[in-house]
């Protein structure tokens, strides 16, 4: 099988919200790591589950922060690799879009449009699969090469085992999850 690829979904629509982890379910080839409607839960994401695609919504405003503030912070934590950024927004600023694509956001899709929704917008990233896991590839985080200290490793790792028991219905409050 071939790799999936990995999303972080940062949107506060609840509605939204249910729509894109019905149809990154249904898929085989995506791989949903992550929910969130607060601009600092996904810088933390970012850094611990290193997706390959963030889909992010540029004003949470029935959650927390903003597109914004969460580019301007994945520029500064120098990350070795930054995933691709989709923002989702109703903005139609151009001041604000430019600024957007400044900080690192990859392509922009206004919610407002008639023909945007949420099959379109995986659609599009499925288009870009090859060409985005290729990129992740040439950096090494997807090869097993990491300058990260092994404390840091650990932590990632045990996020990850977490949050994939918590997909299938398993507390990790419940069990001892150590490495």
């Amino acid at each position: 099988m071939k790799q999936a690829l990995t999303v972080l979904l940062v949107e506060d629509d609840r509605d939204a919200c249910d729509m894109f982890v019905r149809l990154i379910d249904s898929l085989e080839d995506i791989c949903l790591v992550g929910v969130t409607n607060s601009g600092a839960e996904a810088l933390e994401y970012t850094k611990d589950y290193l997706p390959d695609v963030v889909i992010m919504d540029l004003e949470l405003l029935w959650g927390y922060g903003n597109g914004i503030l969460v580019l301007e912070a994945l520029r500064e934590a120098s990350m070795k690799y930054l995933p691709y950024i989709l923002v989702t927004t109703y903005n139609r600023s151009r001041i604000t879009h430019e600024r957007a694509r400044h900080l690192g956001a990859d392509f922009i899709m206004i919610k407002s449009q008639k023909d945007y929704n949420v099959v379109d917008v995986i659609g599009f990233i499925r288009s870009l699969k090859e060409d985005i896991l290729m990129l992740r590839n040439i950096s090494g985080e997807k090869n097993g090469i990491s300058d990260e200290s092994p404390n840091i490793l650990r932590k990632r790792q045990i996020t990850r085992i977490a949050t994939e028991m918590d997909r299938i219905g398993i507390s990790p409050k419940q069990q001892d999850v150590t490495i």
